[in-house]
């Protein structure tokens, strides 16, 4: 995984997007 990839997880975590 990727940083790319981390921030996205991160992104998502802390706003959920529906």
């Amino acid at each position: 995984m990727g940083p790319r990839a981390l921030l996205l997880l991160l992104s998502g975590t802390l706003v959920p997007t529906p």
